[in-house]
């Protein structure tokens, strides 16, 4: 019987696999047909065109028994329909919804080197609304569909209010005169008219929060005050797109809040499952210990990110604990806090010189504990990041990629999966300093970090390798699928516009790719390098694999 069950599954992935290959065609094609949006009126062979798109789809959909997919295209089929015997022109609403349903189609979408059990990260985001003036809000939507940021334009306040309403979770970029009738209204003139203001201060308050405002001039420090209390997260004064992609990134990171793990250490089970229950009830991972002697063995399964110890435990105190946890390297940094019924100042003090991070003493507060613990984990994150991240991009710096790789070749060996080392390289670099200087060299390398951490999975890790070169690792991919993914990148990253006092340029990168084998971690770097090094010596802005 398990053996039929296995061989059901690996049908269904196989059935998986093979519809995902057949749409993705679909779905791009659906997708290159909205680029326009905005720009000009569908014809009615635009909408033909759509229509066999379409037919084709649910034909897949169906065949492959794929609910979700079958129900959109389904739901764009009818409304397709529904304009081919339209006599009016195609209203920007009737688009606007068009295109919503064609990125939910994208969003279902995955990457062949998914499983069932792990859809792509990478595609799951809202997308993005821009209120702005008409040429800005097109050339910035051109450059976020490079990083594979979906956006939709609003033509006026009517328009943002009913896709706010559609994408409720979307965050939005909105010039703070965005005006309510559109470009051609009376207050078009008026560069200091507020509309966008007074469009966001009519949004519920807890729908605000995903706001970045910009502003083509200089405004007043009431207006600055206003977008605040809108719950703005930034005002920007005549931002470039790579600032604005930057803004889009930070306020990403604050909505993914880390969920810690926390070690509980207390031979009390009765406290140790009061505190895991409160802890838990914030969504942080746990795991309860009641014998210290096993503390060791414990963080080194479950890599906690704090650890919670009670002071007086049998055949090991919390501070002989503490102190034996402080001679490893790999918990020098980890916060340690205690949570004991001792009251005398004098010990608690002598406690923490054995490394402890803080004392709480029971009964403690439920919020204070969780406050106490969330602050001491965001310092130690941040500490951590310091040490582990290249300052510039905010990717892993060389020496920890080296240490991320190092861990998935053991998983990939572990688990008999593939694996792919990537080294990347800005091409002609030097020129880019020589010519537009310095600053604008370390705005390509963002810009590239940015592209390379938009379009990865997060199962995905990357570094800054040194300079101008990076390093991808891709994991549970051949070397056939990391050419096809990096290419993919490289061929959208060329497109991108980069800024300067001289004008804007384009830039290219070249990649050598090699799979793990059984060798060791310096021969996967070296013939990497390799197939880099032939990348460049054919002609650069190319992606080479290495061959033995």
């Amino acid at each position: 019987m398990p053996e039929q069950n296995t061989h059901s599954l690996s049908q269904v992935q196989a059935m998986q696999a093979q519809f995902s290959h057949r749409t993705s065609n679909h779905v791009r094609a659906l997708a290159n047909h909205f680029r326009h949006l905005g720009q000009g009126q569908m014809s009615a062979a635009d909408i033909n065109d759509l229509v066999f798109i379409c037919d084709k789809l649910m034909e897949h959909a169906q065949h492959f028994n794929q609910p979700n997919q079958l129900a959109l295209a389904t739901q764009l089929r009818l409304h397709l329909r529904h304009l081919q015997h339209q006599q009016d022109h195609v209203s920007n609403t009737q688009t606007q919804l068009l295109k919503g349903i064609v990125f939910q189609l994208g969003q279902s979408e995955l990457r062949d080197t998914d499983t069932l059990d792990s859809p792509t990260e990478a595609s799951q985001k809202s997308p993005i609304l821009l209120a702005l003036k008409p040429a800005f809000a097109n050339n910035l939507a051109e450059q976020l569909e490079l990083f594979s940021i979906d956006c939709f334009l609003a033509k006026n306040h009517e328009d943002f209010l009913y896709l706010h309403q559609q994408y409720p979770a979307s965050r939005c970029i909105m010039d703070v005169d965005f005006q309510a009738n559109g470009p051609n209204s009376k207050q078009a003139s008026e560069p200091n008219s507020g509309q966008g203001l007074l469009l966001a201060n009519g949004l519920p308050k807890d729908k605000t929060s995903g706001i970045i405002f910009i502003s083509d001039h200089n405004i007043e420090l009431t207006q600055h005050l206003e977008a605040i209390r809108c719950g703005g997260e930034a005002l920007l004064i005549q931002p470039s797109i790579a600032q604005l992609i930057q803004a889009l990134d930070q306020h990403q990171k604050k909505e993914q809040a880390p969920e810690y793990k926390v070690l509980i250490i207390d031979d009390s089970k009765t406290q140790a499952a009061l505190t895991n229950k409160i802890l838990q009830n914030e969504n942080m991972q746990t795991l309860c210990i009641h014998d210290p002697t096993t503390a060791l063995e414990n963080m080194q399964r479950f890599q906690p990110d704090l650890i919670l110890m009670d002071m007086y435990m049998p055949e090991c105190s919390g501070s002989e604990l503490a102190s034996i946890i402080r001679q490893h390297a790999n918990y020098v940094s980890t916060p340690i806090l205690f949570l004991s019924g001792e009251e005398n100042t004098a010990i608690q003090l002598n406690a923490m010189a054995q490394g402890g991070d803080d004392f709480l003493t029971k009964p403690v507060d439920p919020q204070h504990l969780i406050r106490t613990l969330k602050n001491r984990g965001d310092r130690a994150k941040i500490l951590k990041d310091l040490i582990t991240r290249d300052s510039l991009t905010q990717l892993y710096n060389h020496t920890h990629i080296l240490e991320k790789l190092n861990q998935h070749m053991t998983q990939a060996k572990q688990h008999n999966q593939p694996l792919c080392f990537a080294m990347i390289d800005i091409d002609l670099f030097k020129n880019i300093n020589d010519t537009h200087g310095h600053p604008t060299g370390d705005k390509v390398i963002c810009a590239l970090s940015l592209f390379l951490k938009q379009r990865l999975r997060q199962s995905d890790d990357v570094g800054r390798y040194g300079g101008e070169e990076f390093a991808v690792i891709l994991s549970n991919t051949t070397q056939e699928q990391a050419q096809k993914i990096i290419n993919e990148i490289r061929q959208a990253f060329v497109k991108l516009q980069h800024p300067s006092e001289k004008g804007e340029f384009q830039v290219s990168f070249s990649c050598g790719i090699c799979q793990l084998d059984r060798g060791n971690q310096q021969r996967l770097l070296q013939h990497a390098d390799e197939a880099l090094y032939a990348a460049k010596e054919a002609g650069r802005n190319q992606v080479h694999v290495y061959e033995s």
